[in-house]
């Protein structure tokens, strides 16, 4: 580099010593230069963004629940000896369907009998369960019909004799009367072939009910009539399976927390950024959820021997029947797109300042070039002079300038903006939680939410009774 300064210097100054005696300016160049172009200049292209994703976040709630040994009391392992034992379900009073007195009976058909509301539905699930079992359960509908025949026959065997004994016969003092009766015998009062059928009435009263009771009523509601009615005739049943108690209760409002639960885990570390917190751009850390419980209580007796051998207490809520499924629709967006693209426009733009400004550089000393290389004429020798001394300094300042510009471009070129590489990070849509069922809302819903309420309710009635039933271990 010095010597070509020290070469163009001597140039330079023989230019200048021949106009002393000349007008006239020699060419600098025998020929024009040649600038070399800028090699390897390129532009950053923009970074494609991400368009929103939506994804959906599935949680399903549910608690598989067994009853424990303080649930239940079973004294039956190993004590049956049938392979089918038969069974008839009692209802509670109060589940009992209550009859139109004014209806006519239909007897001769044989009217069926049927519990209302959620005992029907129970009395399905538990007919069901004892089937699984192992048990032969028995149409209560017939013994309905069994102990109404009966009664209806005491009633047409009423006599007149009955009306002595009112008292003691309603209160089912069965064995007084008989002991009267047999004083009315020694003391010669009666017959022998009276109180001979005397005494036979008053045992099957105390089988089938004093006569007289409203025919309307339900047979089988209370418990020691279902007893006699199993106990007599053809069909007869090993066993009794009362109910005590179906009841289905609103257990509140729950707060389900979502940090601990897998799926939730899962469904975060896939989506970077997103975070607890208010809706609409966090996932809620608590949800609230309206629960039912349900409660079922019952207790297995020997029709022969009138013993309890088994019982069992048992509740289940909401979650412990069936699946409760909480979905949220989730919408993730690029939040730092424009940002990147930003810095990587920016780039650009300061390389492609500076690529122009060389450009123009360079074409200002193409021209020069071009004056530097062509002979021209003065009219004085001044003129002359100075225009040597012009073009030589504008060239040297044109190629430094120059070269500083190509130093700033390679420099520029290798100090490449960071978010290149910048990871995307998101911001995120989330919706309110969709729970299914949700009984907060469909209970005062359309039709089609009361019907999903309401077969929510035969679930639970359904899981509750089969798995305590399940319990019952007879050992076959």
């Amino acid at each position: 580099m010095t010597s070509i300064k020290y070469s163009f210097s001597i140039l330079f100054i023989s230019f200048l010593l021949a106009g002393c005696a000349s007008k006239v300016f020699e060419p600098l160049y025998k020929t024009v230069p040649v600038i070399e172009p800028l090699q390897n200049i390129s532009y950053l292209s923009e970074r494609s963004v991400p368009g929103p994703v939506r994804s959906q976040l599935v949680i399903s709630l549910f608690k598989d629940t067994a009853p424990t040994k303080d649930d239940f009391y079973n004294s039956l392992e190993g004590k049956i000896s049938k392979s089918l034992p038969s069974v008839i379900i009692g209802v509670p009073e109060e589940a009992s369907k209550k009859k139109d007195v004014n209806a006519k009976p239909t007897s001769q058909q044989g009217e069926i009998y049927k519990t209302d509301g959620y005992y029907n539905e129970a009395e399905q699930a538990i007919e069901a369960a004892l089937l699984r079992k192992g048990f032969n359960v028995l149409d209560r509908s017939k013994f309905e019909a069994k102990l109404r025949d009966l009664r209806d026959r005491a009633n047409s065997a009423k006599t007149y004799w009955y009306s002595n004994y009112d008292k003691l016969l309603e209160n089912k003092q069965y064995d007084v009367v008989k002991q009267i009766l047999s004083d009315d015998f020694k003391k010669g009062t009666i017959t022998q072939k009276d109180y001979i059928e005397r005494i036979g009435e008053i045992d099957k009263l105390s089988q089938v009910g004093l006569p007289g009771e409203k025919r309307t009523e339900d047979e089988l509601v209370d418990i020691a009539e279902v007893i006699r009615a199993a106990q007599t005739g053809e069909d007869q049943a090993d066993y009794l399976l009362q109910i005590n108690k179906v009841a289905i209760s609103d257990a509140g409002d729950r707060q389900i927390s979502l940090q601990e639960l897998p799926e939730v885990k899962e469904f975060m570390n896939n989506n970077s950024g997103l975070r607890f917190g208010p809706l609409p751009s966090s996932l809620p850390a608590n949800i609230a959820s309206k629960w039912l419980r349900v409660e079922f209580n019952a207790k297995l007796i020997s029709v022969q021997t009138g013993s309890i051998v088994w019982l069992g207490s048992y509740q289940l809520e909401s979650w412990a029947a069936e699946p409760i499924k909480i979905i949220i629709d989730v919408q993730r967006l690029v939040d730092n797109g424009e940002k990147i693209n930003r810095a990587i426009r920016s780039y650009n733009n300061t390389l492609r300042g500076v690529v122009t400004e060389w450009e123009n550089v360079t074409s200002n000393l193409k021209e020069t070039y071009q004056l530097a290389s062509a002979r021209k004429k003065f009219e004085k020798s001044t003129e002359l002079t100075t225009f040597k001394i012009n073009i030589a300094n504008k060239i040297e300042a044109l190629k430094k300038r120059q070269r500083d510009l190509e130093i700033k471009i390679q420099t520029i070129k290798k100090d490449t903006p960071p978010e290149l590489d910048t990871q995307w990070t998101y911001s995120y849509i989330v919706s309110e939680p969709n729970i299914q069922p949700n009984l907060s809302i469909d209970a005062a819903s359309d039709v089609m939410g009361k019907q999903k309420l309401l077969n929510h309710r035969k679930e639970l009635i359904r899981a509750v009774t089969q798995k305590l039933i399940k319990t019952i271990e007879t050992g076959k």
